[in-house]
């Protein structure tokens, strides 16, 4: 008979909590941030990087530069993938919302890359290459691109929506539409084979 106090074999007493039948205390357990953080981080990051593209390309744009076609579209491109990849473009909670918003900057980012075109000098050298060079106005149609895509921001963080991935597509098409005016206007102005400046 076994004495009073000992346990039976195969059997463990009460755990003490936070401790594992082996005696160990576990790790703690990894709390995961929360999906809005997640949300607010990335749109942080694509804000920033949004932005630093802006700097970059309205430098560009204000330098006198021959219109190369085949590399304008570059950094355009990567960042539509960017914003593509980095997804959140419509939200699943509010489809409409978020749609109507995305409708609203895609259409902004037509048109301002329309009237971006227009404020940029194209001419042609001597020899016939298209040149061209931003003016003072293309400097102030960025800045009113860059407030307009910010409201829609606001309105949409009013609204409860994270932004994802849309402030680069809309840089990404605002570019491209650019590109494109751009391009066309010198190839107008080559088959007029007039050099001299072109407004």
């Amino acid at each position: 008979m076994a004495g009073c106090g000992q346990s039976r074999p195969g059997r463990v007493g009460p755990l003490h909590p936070g401790v594992d039948r082996a005696g160990s205390i576990p790790a703690p357990m990894r709390r995961t941030p929360p999906d809005s953080y997640l949300d607010a981080m990335n749109t942080v990051g694509n804000v920033l990087l949004a932005l630093v593209a802006v700097v970059l390309v309205l430098r560009r744009q204000l330098a006198v530069r021959p219109i190369d076609e085949r590399s304008a579209f570059t950094l355009p491109l990567v960042l539509g993938v960017i914003g593509l990849v980095s997804g959140g473009l419509v939200d699943r909670a509010h489809p409409a919302v978020s749609g109507g918003l995305l409708a609203a900057g895609l259409a902004v980012a037509v048109g301002s890359g329309v009237v971006r075109a227009f404020t940029v000098r194209v001419w042609l050298d001597d020899a016939g290459a298209p040149w061209r060079r931003g003016t003072a106005w293309t400097v102030v149609t960025w800045l009113v691109t860059v407030a307009l895509r910010a409201g829609l921001i606001a309105v949409g963080y009013a609204s409860g929506l994270h932004e994802g991935g849309g402030v680069l597509l809309f840089l990404a098409v605002s570019l491209i539409v650019q590109g494109l005016l751009v391009g066309y206007r010198a190839r107008n102005l080559r088959a007029g084979a007039r050099p001299g400046l072109a407004g």
